[in-house]
């Protein structure tokens, strides 16, 4: 609970001993949740943080109180019960092995349809945005093999040791551990779609000194993001912004 939290005691994160939740995806919480954890190991060290990947209706979860906070694709609306910070435009790019025949030559719907895909789980939400997307009506307009799955780590697995190729953020590349051996292939001729983002809350915790300071270290680690991209991170960047978090 937080009600203790909005009765004007003095709010210390050092000492803090609670726990919040976060919803996310897996593709933003490879990115953003190391740098995350180290930044609240130094600051709140007693502070518990539950990272939640896969749940429907956030916004009536963050209502509820089930959830404390979401980054998710943002909503084309948000009503006046809620805090919302856009994030901007992330790039979404096509990710294969490194050496995949499609990293040579140009890339073309016909090309791209002679190989299998990985589809990794997303909320109904993204999807319903994804499949408006010019380049996921081309990767499902023609027939092909493809494998669904929820645990992007085996995705990657397979991505490493096959010619599937899978849809995502190009942001992902940032975490070059996650990824070595991966990466991001020429665009098609229709482009690569922009996502946008958005950090969630609702207006119950606005008086919460704990989750306006914590709304605080999230929105400051995507900023420590944008700006420190490692080099060679933007050198596996073959497709779409030089910019993977832009």
């Amino acid at each position: 609970g937080i009600g203790h939290l909005v009765e004007g005691k003095r709010f210390d994160p050092v000492t803090y001993t609670g726990e919040v939740t976060l919803a996310l995806s897996e593709f933003i919480g490879l990115a953003l949740v190391p740098k995350l954890a180290r930044r609240l190991a130094t600051q709140a060290p007693l502070l518990g943080i539950r990272v939640i990947t896969r749940v429907e209706d956030q916004l009536d979860q963050l209502a509820l109180g089930k959830l404390d906070f979401a980054i998710h694709v943002e909503h084309a609306h948000y009503g006046p019960d809620y805090r919302v910070e856009k994030l901007g435009p992330s790039t979404t790019t096509l990710l294969a092995r490194e050496g995949h025949p499609l990293t040579q030559g140009a890339m073309t719907p016909e090309r791209l349809a002679q190989f299998p895909l990985i589809r990794p789980y997303i909320s109904d939400l993204e999807l319903e945005i994804q499949r408006s997307s010019m380049l996921y009506i081309q990767m499902l307009a023609a027939g092909r093999g493809s494998l669904e799955i929820s645990h992007l780590l085996t995705a990657f697995e397979v991505l490493r040791n096959t010619d599937y190729v899978m849809p995502g953020p190009a942001y992902i590349l940032l975490n070059e551990g996650a990824t070595s051996g991966i990466c991001a292939l020429p665009p098609l001729a229709s482009g690569s779609p922009n996502i946008n983002y958005a950090l969630v809350a609702h207006n119950r915790i606005a008086l919460s000194p704990l989750h306006n300071w914590l709304w605080d270290q999230i929105t400051c680690t995507i900023r420590d993001l944008r700006t420190t991209l490692p080099r060679k991170a933007r050198q596996r960047i073959q497709a779409g912004s030089p910019d993977p978090l832009q």
